[in-house]
């Protein structure tokens, strides 16, 4: 048997031996505690504890504290519960503490701080056990975080990449636009081949087929990225057009196209 464990056992037969000799002081600490045990759920927590069912003890003893706080003898026997059966020694020295607090005259006062004093000992004797599951964890969320870091990198790069080309490609398109315009003349965007109907040149201009859902901006927007520059094409197409609102799907217009396009 340990030290710890022989130590309590004194406890107990101690605190028996107190409560058999008290004449019937009402204050005496051995009689309180012995009021306690009185207690149907404690009592209950007892019988349970001698069958050694000791998580049916511990519910019960917690059980009489919250329908009783002054079952002050429930603090110890939890505490020793914790201590020899759960290896909860945080929950144990509680106990023991709440004990010595609310009954300060205890015989076994003594006794029960070495209690406390070898349950801190236990304790700090598991710190390294548990420190070790929590670097592991430590290392793990590290481990991922870090992965995590490599995709984004990845991803950066794949966009920085897919950037690059984009801007090459619309490079192309203007060059190309451009050539078009110099070499052919008026072309029809939409491949019509239609003729055009506006009286703009046509070495300085594009023919542009009218689609459904068109507006002067839109298609300024299309041929120029810039919608502001729907009047440019309005004015080019006057002879065609009643109005700015006034075009008809199919409709060819012509759009100006200068050397800065």
């Amino acid at each position: 048997m340990s030290h710890a464990r022989r130590a309590r056992w004194l406890i107990c037969f101690a605190l028996a031996a107190i409560v058999a000799g008290v004449s019937g002081c009402a204050k005496s600490v051995g009689a309180l505690d012995a009021a306690d045990e009185r207690d149907p759920e404690m009592a209950r927590a007892t019988t349970l504890e001698r069958a050694n069912d000791f998580e049916g003890a511990i519910q019960s003893y917690q059980l009489a504290l919250e329908r009783n706080f002054e079952l002050i003898k429930a603090h110890l026997k939890l505490g020793l519960l914790y201590d020899d059966y759960e290896n909860d020694y945080l929950r144990a020295i509680y106990h023991y503490e709440r004990y010595l607090e609310l009954r300060p005259d205890s015989e076994k006062y003594a006794d029960i701080e070495e209690l406390v004093r070898l349950a801190r000992v236990n304790y700090a004797a598991s710190i390294p056990e548990q420190d070790s599951e929590a670097i592991r964890e430590l290392t793990r969320v590290r481990q991922k975080a870090s992965q995590m870091e490599q995709d984004l990198g990845a991803a950066k790069r794949r966009i920085a990449a897919i950037e690059v080309e984009n801007a090459k490609l619309t490079t192309a398109l203007g060059t190309a636009r451009k050539k078009i315009v110099s070499d052919q003349g008026p072309v029809s965007v939409s491949g019509s081949s239609s003729a055009p109907v506006a009286s703009v040149p046509a070495n300085k201009a594009i023919s542009y087929k009218v689609q459904r859902g068109d507006s002067l901006s839109r298609i300024a927007t299309k041929m120029y990225d810039d919608s502001r520059r729907w009047k440019a094409i309005y004015d080019a197409n006057r002879s065609a057009l009643d109005s700015p609102e006034s075009l008809k799907v199919g409709q060819i217009l012509m759009i100006p196209i200068s050397q800065s396009d």
